[in-house]
């Protein structure tokens, strides 16, 4: 059995206090100790996929711009006009993929 230092050893009766898991405990104490402009731009940087990969895109209308979002990008961006979801299931009964 590994031998735990006298640090590792307060986090881990600190976790067990408090009931959560040591690692959480161990990376809340890691960002704590970052500066605030460091942790805003760690946390603001999340990667969208599509929307990510031009660095612009330019639509004629509005109506374009919904057609595709709702053919393009996944649902959890949250993008998707309302329907959007419909209007997928329905293209893709169409391509005949059912």
């Amino acid at each position: 059995m590994r031998r735990l230092s006298r640090a590792a050893r307060e986090v881990a009766d600190r976790a067990a206090e408090i009931g959560i898991d040591p690692e959480h405990l161990l990376d809340f104490e890691a960002a704590r100790r970052r500066p605030l402009k460091r942790r805003m731009a760690m946390f603001f940087r999340t990667r969208k996929p599509i929307l990510d990969d031009a660095p612009y895109r330019a639509f004629d209308s509005t109506a374009d711009y919904r057609r595709w979002c709702n053919e393009n990008l996944p649902l959890w961006l949250g993008y998707r006009s309302r329907g959007g979801e419909e209007q997928q299931a329905d293209r893709s009964d169409d391509d005949g993929a059912g």
